[in-house]
């Protein structure tokens, strides 16, 4: 039986862990940690903006950006691609 209010999977997240580095820092981390488990290799992933957007269809790219910046200054994130908004991709690896 499916549930038409939940027409995929859904985001799941720590609500101990949005009450520490914020909610929008835990969203974005949520869904690139299920990326990067399936996906990653050599300890990087790149992502492009189509692909984030089928899992960030709420967010604009000013506000992955300003997000992925966000956990980039706790160390969670780390990146090696250019700014979002200019390149339209994250090329990460993720943190302790």
């Amino acid at each position: 039986m499916t549930f038409r209010l939940l027409p995929e999977k859904p985001l799941v997240i720590s609500p101990s862990l949005a009450a520490t580095i914020g909610l929008e820092e835990t969203v974005l981390l949520a869904v690139l940690h299920e990326l990067f488990v399936h996906r990653a290799t050599g300890g990087w992933l790149k992502v492009d903006s189509a692909l984030l957007q089928v899992f960030l269809p709420f967010w604009q790219p000013q506000d992955v950006q300003r997000i992925a910046a966000s956990l980039c200054a706790t160390g969670i994130l780390h990146l090696r691609s250019a700014p979002y908004l200019s390149s339209g991709v994250l090329d990460f690896s993720l943190g302790e």
